[in-house]
């Protein structure tokens, strides 16, 4: 049995194919640019890269400043171009609905820009089947069966630019990639009358995010895939228009964990950055964005700790720092002269739904650099910025003060009233049960640990039957909160780690556990939410349009991954952190409980004033299985910091 959350996972990446196919109708307006700012929007990036389509070129004059989100929400999945010949950039976005009416629709727009950050409506690259075409908008293609075309890929590729998109149905049934060419980037373009790859004909689909690459030896890939198929590669064509005769498609990156890809070659690497979490949970989506690196365009994929993709290694590369953006991922990337920058999708935290319902996805633009040892860094490390920064174009300073992702606070002074050792024979009077059952839980089973029989059960939405969460009164102020847990899980649904807890709704949780195979490390929030989507309820328990959400992001692999292990542990105990500061929280994981590596920062909106915050260990589990706890530290915060260990 698969435990909830991976069925919640599913069910956000249903929400989005239902929010694309119009089952869900976005209601936005488009900003046309104006002499004093940002305009036209976009739901998510996807842009080509330095020796694919996108000449770097030299930079050309351009707005001083801009503040994030650069693009709204009219373009949902770019691709960003830029045409040689005039240097205009060019945005390419999925189908979207602009208001809540049905004549509204746009099949893939196309947004241009003279410095990418004023930017105006073009046209659209095919105009809704049994409407009179638009000038320069030919109709759909009548294979697709479908106007949910999606996340188009747009490169220039010997004279001829070529468009990559995902249809979500075909007259043949199933999900697939599709291929239309221009003479110029403005269109008129034409489709190539059929699929690129045969339809998958499945319940989940999954050839979505399409994303072509040009290898230094001038071999082209396409990398596609989704949150439920994972991330899959197959060779192209010289001209790009066809799959290589016997080439077949081969997964480099599991389901449930990645997808999103983008590919950038760099000084012998291949480097594959992906999303990872959940990205559509309206206020509590908390997905990052991710890195790993191979000398081969086809994998395997390694993290900065030297743990394979395919095995749960990831290196976070921006992740949510508390400061108004959640869930920054799904990004690609560019070149302005020789600054690269990420377009990044981005949920502003005060508006997290769109009127109609869907999860609001903004785009910000952050540069991009690289480290000595080659690794990407985005803005420092330090998440999303707010406010003017410097435009593309204009140089850019480095970010004064640490990188926040390479550092981390190190506790003070132990606050005992807060903290056992559970070697003691007896739990301390602070602690206290939800839903305990006495029979699975004990101090004397392994000796010197805390034991917690998993059953059955969990927390998770609407779902309150998960058992024995140990809890104490969590200390006024700045804490941070510390355990030591082995887990040895055998199947989907097994977790084990720790809460900051304020009801059965509305929780913080970071857990080692094993999600769709794959050992990893969770940081999850799930709060009770309310959304203006009319089909938003949870019945009588509920007040109207509200329901517990839940979203979570994923960390570096805990302990107990034997590719971890080899690489940094010890194979069976793994160290996790809460640092909770002001209204944030920040999650920590180590596997030697000496080096650390971060995780997102993610807020307490959601919690209820006045209702008292909790700290303490849980165990869910789909099957029965038995977690061991050696200790919960609280202590004081420090001022001092150690190197994170993304840079030991």
């Amino acid at each position: 049995m698969r435990r909830y959350h991976d069925i919640m996972r599913r069910a956000a990446w249903y929400f989005c194919v239902a929010i694309a196919t119009g089952a869900v109708v976005f209601a936005v307006g488009l900003a046309v640019a104006g002499p004093g700012g940002a305009t036209a929007g976009a739901a998510a990036a996807r842009t080509p890269r330095a020796g694919a389509s996108s000449p770097a070129g030299k930079p050309r004059a351009s707005a001083e400043t801009f503040s994030n989100p650069v693009l709204s929400t009219e373009v949902p999945g770019p691709s960003v171009i830029r045409d040689p010949a005039t240097g205009t950039w060019y945005a390419y976005g999925g189908t979207v609905f602009w208001t809540g009416e049905q004549s509204s629709l746009h099949i893939l727009p196309i947004v241009e820009s003279k410095d990418l950050v004023h930017w105006t409506f073009v046209r659209d690259v095919f105009s809704k089947t049994g409407t009179a075409p638009a000038p320069g908008s030919p109709g759909q293609p009548a294979w697709t069966n479908t106007s949910a075309l999606w996340t188009p890929d747009v490169h220039l590729i010997d004279g001829e630019y070529v468009m990559y998109y995902a249809a979500s149905a075909t007259t043949a049934g199933g999900m697939t990639i599709g291929v239309a060419t221009a003479s110029s980037p403005a269109g008129p373009w034409t489709d190539s009358g059929g699929p690129l790859i045969s339809p998958t004909i499945s319940p989940q689909g999954g050839m979505l995010d399409p994303d072509e690459f040009q290898a230094p030896d001038g071999q082209r890939y396409l990398y596609f895939g989704a949150f439920n198929y994972g991330i899959h590669v197959v060779k192209l064509t010289a001209n790009g228009l066809a799959i290589q005769p016997g080439s077949t498609p081969q997964q480099i990156a599991p389901p449930w964990i990645y997808d999103r890809a983008a590919v950038v070659y760099r000084d012998g690497y291949y480097y594959l950055f992906a999303s990872s979490g959940s990205c559509c949970s309206g206020p509590n989506s908390e997905s990052e964005e991710v890195v790993g690196r191979s000398r081969s365009p086809l994998g395997p994929f390694i993290d900065e700790l030297g743990i394979p993709m395919p095995q749960g290694g990831m290196s976070v590369i921006v992740a949510g720092n508390g400061n108004g953006f959640i869930g920054p991922s799904g990004a690609s990337l560019f070149q302005d002269g020789a600054q690269w920058w990420m377009a990044l999708p981005v949920t502003p935290q005060d508006t997290p739904y769109l009127v109609s319902g869907p999860t609001t996805s903004a785009v910000a633009f952050e540069p991009v650099d690289w480290g000595a040892d080659g690794w990407p860094v985005v803005n420092g490390g330090r998440g999303v910025t707010t406010g003017a920064q410097p435009a593309p174009g204009s140089a850019q300073p480095a970010a004064p003060g640490p990188n926040p992702l390479a550092q981390v606070p190190l506790p003070g002074a132990v606050l005992s009233a807060y903290s056992q050792d559970f070697t003691k024979a007896r739990l301390g009077k602070q602690w206290s049960w939800v839903n305990e059952d006495r029979k699975n839980w004990s101090l004397t089973t392994d000796p010197g640990t805390l034991t917690i029989d998993g059953q059955p059960g969990q927390f998770m939405q609407t779902d309150h039957t998960g058992q024995n969460v140990l809890l104490e009164a969590a200390p006024a102020g700045n804490f941070i909160a510390e355990t030591k847990v082995a887990l040895n899980p055998t199947g989907n649904g097994e977790a084990a780690g720790l809460v900051l807890w304020q009801n059965d709704d509305t929780w913080l949780r970071l857990t080692v556990e094993m999600d769709a195979g794959v050992d990893a490390t969770e940081w999850a929030k799930q709060t009770d939410v309310t959304s203006p989507y009319t089909d938003f309820h949870c019945g009588a328990a509920y007040p109207v349009n509200t329901c517990p959400v839940y979203g979570s992001g994923l960390m570096e692999a805990p302990g107990f991954n034997p590719a971890a292990a080899t690489a940094v542990g010890d194979g069976k105990w793994t160290w996790l952190r809460i640092v909770k500061e002001g209204d944030d929280a920040t999650a920590y994981v180590s596997r030697n409980g000496l080096d650390w590596t971060p995780g997102a920062t993610y807020n307490l909106d959601g919690f209820r004033a006045g209702e008292p915050l909790k700290a303490g260990v849980l165990v869910t589990a789909a099957e029965p299985v038995a977690a061991h706890f050696a200790y919960v530290d609280v202590s004081a915060v420090s001022k001092n910091t150690m190197p994170a260990a993304i840079d030991s």
